[in-house]
């Protein structure tokens, strides 16, 4: 039944048709792009993001309301976007095979996240595409790069214990508690990773068993298609150290109890990586394996160092990738962004950290120096606000601050290197708590754990939210406090009397008994609503335990249908 319930969903919830669009456009930022490209018959290529976009909103609250669990939630995610791709790009596939078969087209490529298609066209190809209603928007593929540390630093010795700027965000004190990040999964876009070094090597995924004859699950490589992974250049293996680092007794990163995967799509030593690269990298992110019905491959977080600006060509509110971090998100993989390195000034976030449309979407992370105990803002970390709201007023950004000054993390070659700052180091401690958040509760989702990590935020600056700090310095022990608490919720089995979490013969003796005058069934679990209480065997869920709940449990045990729950007590599962 689950999975008819899950297919139902991913196929009723689409936002729009084809019929009731109007035709596409090109985005904000064509006409800089395609300024000296004159001749109509030269390749261009560009991101179609298809006018057709499933309602994630819809399917999240449909998910929240079901207490639906990281593996139900993710598979519906999953077939919702992946139909909808496959119904309303069937039309735009059968034209552009026609056109490659003229010369007009040299190649495209299907995404589902997004229901998105990278093409490589004509600029005539595109001129008549463009016009067609069942696609939303054309886009350039511009080049992409990272957010370079404002400085590096000189190698460093290994040091016996861990860095400042851990016990700065209070990971320390989650480690304490036996929150580490164990079994749980890192990712990140970024120039790669130093599989070898010795603070990360035994934790790369592609070693777990289950990944046997597919390292691709564990290392994404659309450039030079290896199956190891490598650093193009330093960032990526120094951002991952301090994600999950661990070498020894010498603890580089916040939660040095996870795996990690990789996504080596940005500045790749003298290659040019476009923007294609980095949505076919979110792709793969919100389902490695491929399969829907699995989440052990699909990473709890998707660290993003990376952004662009005007000077790259994207405007403010640029919206290309936008869906795409959408449908990752709605996944269950939490997107996080760097700020960038662009302050003091103000509104100067990259895109796409920029989106404001929520108080939690896209997620941007600036830096303080943890040097100093106050942790004052660093002065390169760019600054809100941002107008990239609904109603396009400006509201704070970033979301929180971690520390990104004089950071000591893993260099590829086995080495470390302390003196780095930027607001990817900062991006790479938030990245780590989200981690251990997921340890102390799998089931949240990527807006919960987000909304976590503000609530609990240390304030700076000017009370409440600012652009300068956001919310906060990040407090990884008061966020999985609170995941712990949430995870703690009560799910009961209907008509469970003796708790062994399954309703069978048993219980009914037990109920009978207690009919002719035994002793009631204990409180099962503590689930506070108002003043009530679940109490063991409240089959009917009036919050007390008595005969009428014999009648409803034999029916039950008989085939029957489950009671529906009262408005005042928890929610019910039965088996």
């Amino acid at each position: 039944m689950k999975k008819i319930s899950i297919i139902l969903v991913a196929g009723l919830l689409i936002m729009s048709s084809p019929s009731q669009i109007r035709a596409g456009e090109y985005s904000t930022a064509w006409h800089q792009f395609q300024s000296g490209r004159e001749q109509d018959n030269e390749m261009i290529s560009a991101i179609i993001t298809m006018a057709d976009q499933v309602d994630l909103r819809v399917i999240q609250d449909q998910l929240y309301a079901q207490q639906a669990d990281r593996v139900t939630w993710h598979e519906a995610v999953m077939r919702a976007l992946q139909e909808n791709a496959s119904m309303t790009q069937a039309d735009l596939i059968a034209r552009l095979e026609e056109m490659k078969a003229t010369g007009q087209v040299e190649k495209y490529r299907s995404l589902w996240i997004g229901n998105i298609v990278l093409v490589r066209a004509s600029l005539a190809a595109l001129d008549e595409l463009v016009s067609r209603a069942d696609i939303m928007r054309i886009s350039p593929d511009y080049q992409i790069e990272s957010i370079e540390p404002v400085s590096g630093g000189e190698g460093g010795p290994l040091i016996s214990g861990h860095e400042l700027g851990l016990e700065r965000i209070r990971a320390n004190e989650c480690w304490a508690i036996g929150i580490t990040g164990e079994g749980r999964l890192v990712s990140h876009l970024d120039t790669g990773v130093d599989g070898d070094h010795p603070a990360l090597d035994g934790r790369w995924a592609g070693l777990d068993p289950r990944y046997a004859g597919h390292p691709e699950w564990a290392w994404f490589d659309p450039v030079t298609f290896t199956n190891f992974p490598f650093d193009s250049a330093q960032r990526g293996t120094h951002v991952m150290g301090t994600i999950c680092g661990l070498g020894g007794t010498d603890t580089i990163g916040v939660s040095f109890g996870a795996n990690w995967i990789s996504a080596g799509v940005i500045d790749r030593g003298g290659i040019d990586q476009t923007v294609q690269d980095a949505l076919l990298a979110l792709e793969w992110t919100a389902d490695p394996d491929g399969d829907p019905t699995t989440v052990w491959d699909v990473p709890d977080v998707s660290c993003n160092a990376w952004g662009l600006s005007t000077f790259h060509g994207f405007p403010p509110c640029d919206e290309t990738f936008w869906v795409a971090i959408d449908g990752c998100e709605a996944a269950g993989v939490v997107v996080v962004f760097g700020a960038g390195g662009d302050g003091p000034a103000p509104s100067s976030i990259r895109r796409p950290a920029d989106r404001a449309i929520t108080d939690v979407t896209n997620f941007a992370v600036g830096a303080v120096d943890g040097t100093y105990p106050e942790m004052p803002i660093a002065s390169f970390s760019s600054r809100g606000p941002s107008d990239c709201t609904l109603d396009s007023t400006d509201t704070f950004k970033p979301e929180v601050v971690a520390p990104g000054v004089n950071i000591r993390s893993s260099v590829p070659g086995g080495g470390y290197q302390a003196g780095w700052s930027g607001t990817s180091m900062a991006l790479a401690h938030v990245a780590g708590v989200v981690a251990l958040v997921r340890q102390a509760n799998p089931n949240l989702s990527s807006e919960q754990v987000k909304q976590i990590l503000l609530d609990t935020a240390s304030d700076r600056g000017s009370p409440g939210d600012d652009n300068a700090y956001g919310m906060g310095v990040v407090d990884a022990y008061e966020a999985v406090q609170i995941a712990l608490q949430q995870g703690q919720q009560c799910r009961y089995v209907i008509g469970d009397i003796n708790d062994d979490s399954i309703f069978n013969g048993s219980d009914v003796i037990y109920m009978v008994s207690y009919l002719k005058g035994g002793n009631a069934p204990p409180y099962s679990c503590e689930c506070p609503q108002g003043n009530l209480w679940h109490v063991s065997g409240d089959v009917n869920a009036s919050c007390v335990f008595n005969g009428i709940d014999i009648t409803y449990a034999v029916a039950y045990f008989k085939g029957g249908a489950a009671p529906e729950p009262c408005p005042d007590c928890p929610p019910m599962t039965g088996r």
